[in-house]
């Protein structure tokens, strides 16, 4: 029972995250339709959109009406959820690594990086891109913590509510 709650409240903090994440697909469609690289990053964006939004469904329809799903959309939670997890491991890992850098280190990193820009304004110090990354990393740090522990109950709740996938 208190998992079932867990996952609930994991289910809705996702939503805002999909929101996010679904947004800056559509913003990077028309580069990526530009350049083809990009493409992936659609792909891994809309990805994380897809898997929450089809695991709100399966909590509102399975978990709390108790009421029969489609069979397709546990092949899309699975897909989509595999997919989600390999970009939450990456951005685990990327994020801790940010994270765990010693100041010398971290100030060298974004100078180095701030030096291949050559056309910024004078009013994005190092300082203030330090900080954004900092931002970014505890952001991406809680995100991805929230979407390997969502998919990891996930994948025991399609077991566990496998006769909610059944035909009539």
């Amino acid at each position: 029972m208190k998992q079932v709650q867990i996952f609930k409240v994991l289910t809705y903090l996702l939503i805002p995250i999909a929101l996010l994440f679904g947004f800056m697909a559509i913003l990077v469609l028309p580069t990526a339709l530009a350049n083809p690289a990009l493409l992936i990053v659609v792909f891994i964006f809309s990805c994380i959109a897809i898997y929450s939004f089809s695991s709100l469904r399966f909590v509102t329809t399975a978990i709390n009406k108790a009421k029969n799903c489609n069979p397709s959309l546990k092949d899309w939670i699975k897909i989509n959820g595999y997919i989600s997890v390999g970009t939450a491991f990456m951005f685990l890992l990327n994020s801790i690594g940010i994270l765990m850098l010693r100041p010398i280190e971290f100030n060298d990193f974004v100078t180095k990086a701030m030096e291949t820009q050559s056309n910024l304004p004078a009013s994005i110090t190092p300082a203030f891109v330090g900080q954004m990354l900092k931002y970014t990393a505890v952001f991406m740090l809680i995100t991805s913590t929230i979407i390997l522990v969502h998919t990891r109950i996930q994948f025991v709740f399609l077991k566990a509510y496998s006769y909610v996938f059944e035909s009539e």
